[in-house]
């Protein structure tokens, strides 16, 4: 009984799999077809333009932890750049462009740039790399992080 209520388990979720499958293609289909409209005497369809340019936003959620040890064999203190730097959450904006040159060719490129800086006074010791850095202290933190690509 148990082997009977195992494959069938594995039958249902194969044919779950199948059916999401098959809901994927249909809804790329309907999308085509949504972009794809008639000019004058043509058809006409977005996957076409020769050149296309998104801006867009993203919230940037960060959860860093960071530690780095002496070179004495002393063991670093875990920073959290949240608690102990004062790094927030942050929306960001991305641009993206594609020209596409041949009917079968394109060339897309995208960047995006998240850049921090904070100064805060330190509410207990922190140990980077042999230094210590003792309780009260005004540091001043920052992350640069620039993202280039292109395909």
């Amino acid at each position: 009984m148990n082997k009977r209520i195992s494959g069938l388990k594995s039958l249902t979720a194969a044919t779950a799999l199948l059916a999401f499958a098959a809901s994927n293609v249909a809804l790329s289909a309907d999308t085509v077809a949504a972009d794809t409209h008639v000019e004058g005497s043509r058809s006409y369809s977005l996957l076409d333009d020769p050149f296309m340019i998104s801006l867009g936003t993203f919230l940037l959620t960060t959860k860093t932890k960071l530690e780095l040890d002496g070179t004495s064999g002393a063991t670093g203190t875990e920073i959290d750049t949240k608690k102990d730097l004062g790094f927030r959450d942050a929306d960001r904006f991305r641009l993206d462009a594609t020209w596409r040159f041949a009917p079968k060719h394109k060339v897309r490129a995208m960047y995006f740039s998240v850049n921090q800086s904070n100064t805060r006074t330190l509410d207990r010791d922190l140990v980077l790399d042999d230094v210590t850095y003792h309780t009260n202290v005004s540091v001043t933190a920052k992350n640069s992080t620039n993202v280039r690509a292109g395909v």
